[in-house]
Protein backbone atom coordinates (compact mmCIF):
# COMPACT_ATOMS: atom_id res chain seq x y z
CA UNK A 1 0.00 0.00 0.00
CA UNK A 2 2.62 1.91 0.73
CA UNK A 3 4.25 1.40 -3.34
CA UNK A 4 0.60 3.14 -4.34
CA UNK A 5 0.74 6.03 -1.93
CA UNK A 6 4.15 6.74 -3.25
CA UNK A 7 3.38 6.62 -6.90
CA UNK A 8 -0.15 8.74 -6.31
CA UNK A 9 2.22 11.18 -4.86
CA UNK A 10 4.45 10.79 -7.65
CA UNK A 11 1.66 12.14 -10.22
CA UNK A 12 0.98 14.99 -7.85
CA UNK A 13 4.64 16.05 -8.01
CA UNK A 14 4.40 15.31 -12.23
CA UNK A 15 1.47 17.96 -12.43
CA UNK A 16 3.54 20.20 -10.33
CA UNK A 17 6.83 20.25 -11.64
CA UNK A 18 5.76 21.30 -15.22
CA UNK A 19 8.59 23.71 -15.94
CA UNK A 20 10.97 21.08 -14.30
CA UNK A 21 11.05 18.14 -17.08
CA UNK A 22 14.37 16.68 -15.63
CA UNK A 23 12.91 16.59 -12.03
CA UNK A 24 9.81 15.07 -13.63
CA UNK A 25 11.50 12.36 -15.86
CA UNK A 26 13.77 11.18 -12.37
CA UNK A 27 10.40 10.81 -10.57
CA UNK A 28 8.21 9.38 -13.23
CA UNK A 29 10.85 6.18 -13.33
CA UNK A 30 11.24 5.34 -9.72
CA UNK A 31 7.30 5.85 -9.76
CA UNK A 32 7.46 3.60 -13.18
CA UNK A 33 9.60 1.24 -11.39
CA UNK A 34 7.40 0.72 -8.48
CA UNK A 35 4.22 0.50 -11.22
CA UNK A 36 6.25 -2.68 -12.48
CA UNK A 37 7.10 -4.05 -9.49
CA UNK A 38 3.52 -4.40 -8.25
CA UNK A 39 2.15 -5.12 -11.77
CA UNK A 40 -0.46 -2.28 -11.36
CA UNK A 41 -1.53 -1.35 -15.01
CA UNK A 42 -4.52 1.05 -13.86
CA UNK A 43 -1.54 2.81 -12.02
CA UNK A 44 0.63 2.44 -14.43
CA UNK A 45 -1.83 4.32 -16.90
CA UNK A 46 -2.45 6.92 -14.73
CA UNK A 47 1.09 7.51 -14.07
CA UNK A 48 1.95 7.90 -18.13
CA UNK A 49 -1.24 10.36 -18.70
CA UNK A 50 0.21 12.80 -15.82
CA UNK A 51 3.72 12.45 -17.30
CA UNK A 52 1.88 13.10 -21.01
CA UNK A 53 -0.12 16.06 -19.22
CA UNK A 54 2.78 17.91 -17.78
CA UNK A 55 4.92 17.54 -21.11
CA UNK A 56 2.08 18.65 -23.21
CA UNK A 57 1.80 21.48 -20.99
CA UNK A 58 5.56 22.45 -21.11
CA UNK A 59 5.74 22.46 -24.90
CA UNK A 60 2.81 24.59 -24.71
CA UNK A 61 4.45 27.11 -22.49
CA UNK A 62 7.36 26.80 -24.88
CA UNK A 63 5.61 27.43 -27.84
CA UNK A 64 5.59 31.39 -28.86
CA UNK A 65 2.34 32.39 -29.37
CA UNK A 66 0.16 32.82 -32.44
Amino acid sequence: MRAEASVLQAQVALKMLVEQPDLRKAIFGKALKLCQDMDDQPLTEALHACQKMAEEQYAGRKSPPL
